[in-house]
């Protein structure tokens, strides 16, 4: 499969995974969880507090590469509309 192609299907599949509601849900719960147990630790813990701010902040990064994915893909849909309008005029 060619790259373009390749790119619209994942941005497709990042879309529906996006837009998900179980998957969200379950990307909520799982941040408030790392949150409120982040918070509730001491200053002193300072490793426990460091592994618990990592898993937080691992869902951002999830969720902001699936965002890149879908964006990608849509660069590539706008391309690939590009290309075939070319072909149809040129």
């Amino acid at each position: 499969m060619d790259k373009t192609y390749e790119a619209i299907q994942r941005g497709q599949e990042a879309r529906g995974l996006l837009e998900n509601e179980t998957l969200k849900g379950a990307f909520d719960v799982i941040e408030r969880s790392y949150f409120d147990k982040w918070r509730s630790t001491n200053p002193q813990e300072v490793a426990l507090r460091e592994k618990l701010w990592i898993a937080f902040n691992t869902i951002s990064l999830l969720r902001n590469h699936l965002g890149k994915v879908l964006a990608d893909g849509k660069l590539a849909e706008a391309d690939l509309r590009m290309k075939t309008e070319k072909k149809k005029n040129g």
